[in-house]
């Protein structure tokens, strides 16, 4: 254990200022900071910070004992994982706060990464993750929040907790080839924002909000379905898919499943049951639940926004469509343009 270790490459070595490390404990009272790059602020891909120690599928633990906000974890360059497991924990070995986990350039290799930044830590990745080759596995075990600039591509994706009110941030495409996993350990916010596809079936445990896409084109394929109804809302701008015969469960009675931005489409190539909350419809938006296969649809309540454009919700499946709740305040169009018979249970009040 030693304070503070800081490595930092230089352009007069044969190696092209690239870092390999070699052992499979590094423990600090302090921050740790990897800097392959020659200049600090230029962060060139040519120059790996390269794990070493221990035979594929062994792990590499890097940890800070102290738990201060101080005490980071920083590389600044490409890190290789080479086939290794690194576990980055800024907490002293499983405290409660720790210091900002960060990395400025891609992550590649087949091996699987492990982060805990405790409550009071961020994790901040701004390059790729499994650009060249996807990780075996991409967990978040704590942070105050976490923000992945980048893509990802990984077999799993696990998010075990952040803080409540924290978030968890892909402002990248997702790509998960196996699982992911959403734990139910409080009210901390998850985002997918761009084009995503994630494999299995994804249950969202997470209490706080749930938010898909920042623009209409962005579509979310979970092709063995998906399971929301934990999150406090859900916000959708853009598409939700499910394939096979995935369902997809978004929103319930405490739940509501909130469609901004000009279109919210809900359905895919999956035959599975479409079950939808309360929908808020912002001012505008045309909601269609279906895509013309044998889908059974179940939903609740529709609701328009007051004083603005108008809403619009279309239902094009071939099978049975049934809504429990009443549907009005600023509805236009109404279209059924297939269904196997539609029941609605309440009111309907459509111009």
């Amino acid at each position: 254990t030693t304070s503070n270790v800081s490595v930092r490459a230089s352009d007069l070595n044969s190696d092209n200022a690239s870092i390999t490390l070699t052992g499979t404990t590094y423990k600090t009272t302090g921050q740790q900071f990897y800097n392959s790059s020659a200049v600090a602020s230029a962060f060139d891909a040519t120059r790996p910070i390269t794990l070493s120690g221990g035979s594929a599928g062994s792990t590499i633990n890097m940890t800070t004992a102290g738990a201060r906000s101080n005490n980071t974890a920083e590389f600044t360059g490409l890190l290789d994982l080479n086939d290794l497991n690194l576990l980055i924990d800024t907490t002293n070995s499983g405290g409660t706060s720790g210091g900002d986990i960060t990395f400025n350039q891609t992550v590649n290799g087949a091996g699987a990464l492990t982060l805990n930044a405790g409550s009071t830590g961020n994790i901040i990745a701004s390059g790729t993750i499994g650009a060249t080759t996807p990780l075996t596995g991409v967990t978040i075990t704590n942070a105050a929040s976490a923000a992945f600039s980048g893509s990802i591509h990984t077999n799993n994706l696990t998010i075990t907790d952040t803080t409540n009110d924290g978030f968890v941030r892909f402002l990248g495409n997702v790509t998960v080839n196996t699982g992911m996993t959403v734990s139910p350990n409080g009210a901390y916010n998850v985002e997918i924002l761009e084009l995503s596809t994630i494999a299995g079936q994804t249950t969202f445990g997470n209490t706080g909000l749930l938010t898909f896409g920042d623009a209409g084109s962005d579509v979310f394929n979970f092709t063995g379905g998906i399971i929301a109804t934990a999150p406090s809302a859900i916000n959708l701008i853009g598409t939700v898919t499910a394939a096979g015969a995935g369902i997809i469960t978004l929103g319930d009675s405490g739940t509501p499943l909130n469609v901004k931005s000009g279109s919210g489409s809900i359905g895919g190539t999956s035959t599975g049951t479409i079950t939808l909350g309360n929908a808020i419809l912002e001012d505008g938006v045309t909601l269609t639940v279906g895509t013309g296969i044998a889908n059974v649809i179940n939903m609740a309540a529709v609701t328009g926004t007051a004083s603005g454009t108008s809403s619009n919700l279309t239902f094009n499946t071939t099978g049975a469509v049934t809504v429990t709740g009443a549907i009005g305040t600023d509805i236009g169009n109404l279209t059924i343009t297939n269904s196997g018979g539609t029941t609605f249970q309440s009111t309907v009040n459509a111009a």
